[in-house]
């Protein structure tokens, strides 16, 4: 008699669990909203994105089905200051149109009090996106982009420095034979060795030590600083396609510009963010939004304007949902980091599922699977070209170039290594004079005084070493 009792109570308390169990999880109504990636429609009624991918990871934890359902005015939520009442996802789970709400829906202190919140399975910064502007072409000194201002200042400051320190050099060693049918050593002859010496164009030839050290110290930077040049001019073709592209280091510099325009999706939590906030930057930004009234329907009107400037619109968004844009769109970047972003799922007050769909998602965090999901639908390896990324350069004193623009840190060691070789030169030259008049002390052709008369007033040697000092001056 056990046994057939046996048989029949065990499928009993089979059938009371299941019922028990869809009591416990009916078909879930999930709200949430058509966006790229965290969902998008495939076909009628077909759903892709990483919100499917988390409720059916949820689906297989507690043993549930559900179905996606939309607000019907398309919108994240908020408070109508007329009515008071909430629209959008929030004004459904409010309603009791959605069990909960899985979405890139930002948790915020005013959505706290209608709504229960689980822990975040995301977190995202508020950021800038924008595009790439181009100048190849378009600036008339676009040639002189490999090298900022301030390094092309130095460079001919050391190229003044070296012709003064030649002409002194040259004058002061009483090796270099200067003929009569030769000028003298002068500023205007100097300069032109030192810029026609690549190039053959200059008849003088260094003979003493002194002269042919610094000439090999010159011809050495020169060449480094052509090369690099070179490195660079090659990158800027390369960037775009041939157009050389300009980035902003920061959120300040795309404000600098009077014609910047930031578009803010009017009724989110962004908008709402730059409403309340004190932070001087957020009123710079809402200041700009007023100013063009700026506002846009959703994230996807904003990156197709983006897309269509060239680079005076930008869009402020969240984090995730701008590196999701920028796949497939090289000439797209973001600046800024203005605000930290959770996302969470959210429950009517008192909701009965909230425990234990929390209690899963935190299981699903734990074992590897969201961080598995986050990489699919955000995957960073896109089609950019990777010669951009490594020709990024961040110049925080203007605009960032996708190519190298080299700065003047980038050679400060070549210009103390040259006014080294420069004092080094001249050094060499007092030397050379002194063993010229050591050694010469006895030759009645040869004074030290009339020397040093030639090295300040100027003139000629002879190849026979006779120096004689012209009245005019160099």
């Amino acid at each position: 008699m056990e046994r057939p009792l046996h048989n029949v109570l065990l499928p009993l308390m089979c059938l009371a669990s299941l019922c028990l169990a869809q009591d416990e999880f009916p078909v879930l109504k999930v709200g949430s909203v058509l966006t790229k990636p965290f969902l998008h429609e495939t076909s009628p009624g077909e759903y892709e994105g990483f919100v499917k991918d988390l409720m059916n990871a949820l689906a297989d934890k507690l043993s549930f089905t559900y179905e996606i359902v939309f607000a019907n005015d398309d919108k994240y939520g908020h408070k109508s200051p007329e009515t008071g009442k909430w629209t959008g996802m929030v004004g459904m789970a409010i309603d009791g149109d959605a069990d909960v709400i899985v979405a890139d829906l930002t948790q915020t202190k005013e959505r706290d009090t209608v709504l229960d919140f689980s822990t975040p399975f995301m977190t995202s910064s508020l950021t800038i996106l924008t595009k790439k502007f181009s100048t190849f072409g378009s600036d008339a000194f676009f040639l002189t982009q490999p090298f900022s201002f301030k390094l092309w200042s130095l460079i001919l400051v050391l190229f003044v420095a070296t012709a003064i320190g030649f002409y002194l050099t040259a004058r002061i060693t009483p090796y270099e034979h200067w003929s009569e049918k030769l000028p003298s050593v002068t500023m205007c002859n100097t300069m032109w060795f030192l810029l026609s010496y690549g190039f053959k164009g200059s008849n003088f030839t260094p003979k003493a030590l002194s002269t042919r050290f610094l000439t090999f110290g010159w011809v050495l930077s020169t060449c480094l600083i052509f090369f690099c040049y070179v490195i660079s001019l090659y990158g800027m073709v390369r960037s775009g396609n041939g157009a050389s592209t300009m980035m902003a280091p920061n959120v300040e510099t795309l404000l600098a510009n009077p014609d910047f325009k930031i578009g803010v999706f009017e009724f989110g939590s962004t908008n709402a963010l730059l409403q309340k906030s004190n932070y001087p930057l957020h009123k710079k930004i809402l200041a700009r939004v007023q100013k063009f009234d700026s506002y846009i329907n959703s994230n996807a009107e904003g990156v197709e304007k983006a897309l269509e400037s060239n680079g005076n619109f930008g869009v402020l968004m969240e984090g995730n949902a701008a590196e999701f844009a920028k796949i497939g769109h090289c000439e797209l970047y973001t600046v800024g980091r203005l605000d930290d972003r959770h996302y969470a799922l959210s429950f009517p007050k008192e909701s009965k599922y909230e425990k234990r769909l929390s209690n899963a998602l935190m299981e699903v965090q734990e074992s590897g699977l969201l961080l598995e999901l986050i990489n699919k639908w955000w995957n960073i390896n896109s089609k950019c070209n990777e010669a951009q990324q490594v020709y990024s350069y961040l110049n925080q004193d203007g605009p960032v170039l996708s190519y190298t623009q080299f700065n003047s840190e980038d050679f400060y060691w070549l210009f103390h290594t040259m006014f080294a070789v420069l004092a080094i030169a001249l050094v060499i030259s007092f030397m050379e004079l002194a063993i010229f008049a050591a050694t010469s002390g006895k030759r009645s052709d040869f004074k030290l005084t009339r020397h040093l008369k030639y090295v300040v007033i100027g003139g000629f040697v002879d190849n026979d070493q006779d120096y004689r000092i012209a009245n005019n001056h160099a």
